[in-house]
């Protein structure tokens, strides 16, 4: 089990550093933390395809944080090499993604 911060106390919009996953992982849980927020931001993770494009994990009903709170987990099955967060349309905000990856 890897327990990991993709992107901690994020003020701005913003691609995170990737994190290399163990080729047995198996499901990520996402945990997203979120205060001070007034209109909000979407918070994402990606995960990265074998041809190096990277995708979005969470719905946008999930990603649209408009509110102060902890969201999560979310849970989704996992095959990638490596996952990043991302922050996009920040208006206001402070965001903490963290990730558990487990086979």
């Amino acid at each position: 089990m890897i327990e990991h911060i993709l992107l901690n106390a994020v003020t701005a919009n913003t691609d995170g550093s990737v994190t290399q996953l163990p080729h047995n992982s198996g499901k990520l849980d996402i945990f997203v933390k979120a205060t001070g927020v007034t209109s909000g931001a979407t918070v994402q993770v990606q995960v990265k395809s074998p041809t190096g494009d990277w995708h979005d994990l969470l719905s946008s009903d999930q990603a649209g944080i408009t509110a102060d709170g902890n969201f999560g987990p979310f849970h989704c099955p996992i095959g990638y090499p490596a996952v990043r967060g991302r922050v996009t349309a920040l208006t206001d905000g402070t965001y903490t993604v963290s990730i558990i990856a487990r086979d």
